[in-house]
């Protein structure tokens, strides 16, 4: 069964970073910042679309991040190999909330931890 999906603030917070750090990265590559924003905009409404149709369909069940349930978060991951991103969720209510997008290289413990203290 279908759960609707909610994006909760600190995703919001994650995906305005993710932004503007394509934006950066294609600025300094020499593209136009006409170009980069739209690129940029595209990678996000892709990384949306694809994490909450894997998460919302309820085919596959996602693990709990281990690390994250150990400082108290037990949340769920859901690794999206296309654009190579981790969205951390909840679903143990009647709606799906996406608390965090985040690349793997970062060190998403310590910044999810302080994204859901400050927005408690």
């Amino acid at each position: 069964m279908k759960k609707s999906v909610i994006l909760a603030e600190t995703a919001v917070i994650a995906l305005e970073e993710i932004k503007h750090f394509k934006r950066s990265a294609m600025l300094r590559q020499g593209h136009s910042y006409e170009y980069c924003s739209e690129q940029a905009q595209m990678f996000i409404e892709t990384l949306v679309g694809r994490s909450i149709s894997s998460i919302a369909d309820g085919l596959v069940t996602w693990g709990f991040d281990v690390d994250l349930a150990n400082i108290g978060i037990p949340v769920k991951k859901y690794f999206d190999k296309e654009t190579d991103y981790l969205c951390f969720f909840d679903d143990s209510g009647p709606q799906i909330a996406v608390l965090y997008y985040t690349s793997p290289r970062q060190d998403y413990v310590n910044a999810l931890y302080r994204l859901t203290t400050i927005y408690q």
